[in-house]
Protein backbone atom coordinates (compact mmCIF):
# COMPACT_ATOMS: atom_id res chain seq x y z
CA UNK A 1 0.00 0.00 0.00
CA UNK A 2 2.43 2.62 1.05
CA UNK A 3 4.62 2.22 -1.88
CA UNK A 4 1.51 2.99 -4.11
CA UNK A 5 1.38 6.14 -2.22
CA UNK A 6 2.05 8.91 -4.73
CA UNK A 7 3.98 10.84 -1.94
CA UNK A 8 6.09 7.47 -0.73
CA UNK A 9 9.26 9.40 -1.58
CA UNK A 10 8.89 12.45 -0.51
CA UNK A 11 11.96 13.35 2.08
CA UNK A 12 10.21 14.68 5.45
CA UNK A 13 13.33 15.62 6.82
CA UNK A 14 13.84 18.20 4.03
CA UNK A 15 9.84 19.01 3.97
CA UNK A 16 10.47 19.73 7.91
CA UNK A 17 13.64 22.01 6.83
CA UNK A 18 11.64 24.23 4.15
CA UNK A 19 9.31 24.49 6.51
CA UNK A 20 11.28 26.02 9.30
CA UNK A 21 12.82 28.48 6.91
CA UNK A 22 9.78 29.66 5.37
CA UNK A 23 8.59 30.04 9.28
CA UNK A 24 11.86 31.96 9.73
CA UNK A 25 10.95 34.07 6.55
CA UNK A 26 8.04 35.74 8.29
CA UNK A 27 6.03 38.64 6.18
CA UNK A 28 3.84 41.13 7.37
CA UNK A 29 1.73 43.04 5.77
CA UNK A 30 -0.30 45.95 7.73
CA UNK A 31 -3.54 45.92 5.26
CA UNK A 32 -3.27 42.09 5.22
CA UNK A 33 -2.97 40.94 8.57
CA UNK A 34 -4.00 44.70 10.75
CA UNK A 35 -7.14 42.45 11.26
CA UNK A 36 -5.86 39.47 13.50
CA UNK A 37 -5.04 42.44 16.15
CA UNK A 38 -8.34 44.01 16.42
CA UNK A 39 -8.11 47.60 15.57
CA UNK A 40 -4.67 48.80 15.47
CA UNK A 41 -2.49 51.60 14.19
CA UNK A 42 0.28 51.56 11.02
CA UNK A 43 2.76 52.56 13.93
CA UNK A 44 1.68 50.34 16.55
CA UNK A 45 1.80 47.61 13.58
CA UNK A 46 5.09 48.12 12.72
CA UNK A 47 6.55 48.77 16.18
CA UNK A 48 4.78 45.07 16.77
CA UNK A 49 6.31 43.61 13.10
CA UNK A 50 9.68 45.32 15.04
CA UNK A 51 9.62 43.52 18.41
CA UNK A 52 8.51 40.54 16.98
CA UNK A 53 11.21 40.45 14.61
CA UNK A 54 14.02 41.58 17.46
CA UNK A 55 12.60 38.51 19.30
CA UNK A 56 13.13 36.54 15.86
CA UNK A 57 16.65 37.44 15.58
CA UNK A 58 17.42 37.07 19.81
CA UNK A 59 16.12 33.59 19.37
CA UNK A 60 18.53 32.52 16.41
CA UNK A 61 21.46 33.96 18.20
CA UNK A 62 20.25 31.93 21.37
CA UNK A 63 19.91 28.97 19.08
CA UNK A 64 23.34 29.40 17.46
CA UNK A 65 25.09 29.64 21.28
CA UNK A 66 23.05 26.67 22.24
CA UNK A 67 24.86 24.69 19.24
CA UNK A 68 28.05 26.13 20.17
CA UNK A 69 27.99 25.48 23.92
CA UNK A 70 26.96 22.16 22.86
CA UNK A 71 30.07 21.71 20.73
CA UNK A 72 32.36 23.30 23.18
CA UNK A 73 30.93 20.94 26.23
CA UNK A 74 31.64 17.47 23.60
CA UNK A 75 35.16 18.94 23.03
CA UNK A 76 35.53 19.11 26.99
CA UNK A 77 34.58 16.21 27.41
CA UNK A 78 36.60 14.45 24.46
CA UNK A 79 39.91 16.45 26.37
CA UNK A 80 39.34 14.76 30.04
CA UNK A 81 38.68 11.82 28.25
CA UNK A 82 42.01 12.35 26.63
CA UNK A 83 43.48 13.36 30.15
CA UNK A 84 42.28 10.33 31.35
CA UNK A 85 44.10 8.07 28.96
CA UNK A 86 47.44 9.95 29.35
CA UNK A 87 47.19 9.78 33.34
CA UNK A 88 46.21 5.85 32.98
CA UNK A 89 49.49 5.51 30.34
CA UNK A 90 51.63 7.20 32.61
CA UNK A 91 50.94 5.66 35.42
CA UNK A 92 51.51 2.43 34.26
CA UNK A 93 54.82 3.62 32.67
CA UNK A 94 55.78 4.72 36.00
CA UNK A 95 55.21 1.45 37.04
CA UNK A 96 57.01 -0.39 34.89
CA UNK A 97 60.41 1.96 36.17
Amino acid sequence: MVSLDPCFEIDTAEVDSIIKQKQKEEQYDFERDRNLFGEVLQEQFEKMVDERMIRMRANQIMENNNKRLAQLSAFISHLDNRKMALLEENNTLQLKA
